[in-house]
């Protein structure tokens, strides 16, 4: 899954998820048998999960990106090591073929 979900956008997904998770289980206590609060806590949990995760399938499925182009210019994500790429010769088996003559 690639990041399709910048960082402030995912900090209010998260946010507002939680708030209505609460207010769901809040309300689940007092009417269990009502199902709008049960719809909110699914609705909400999907948005916690998206934010944590920073991947909305309904921004992928409409090829929307709410990353920053500042934030998605990082050519090297957090947490991991570049590597110098090295050109690696095969051995030669005489020394005619490495060019070394006497």
């Amino acid at each position: 899954m690639k990041k399709n979900v910048g960082s402030m956008d995912a900090f209010f997904r998260i946010t507002i998820g939680l708030f209505g998770l609460a207010w769901s289980v809040s309300s689940m206590v007092h009417r269990p048998d009502k199902t709008f609060p049960k719809f909110i806590a699914l609705t909400s949990a999907m948005k916690v999960t998206e934010g944590i995760t920073r991947f909305c399938p309904g921004l992928a499925l409409f090829n929307v990106n709410t990353i920053p182009e500042k934030e998605s210019r990082r050519k090297v994500p957090y947490g991991t090591v570049k590597f110098a790429r090295t050109k690696i010769e095969p051995p030669h088996s005489s020394e005619e073929e490495r060019g070394e003559y006497r």
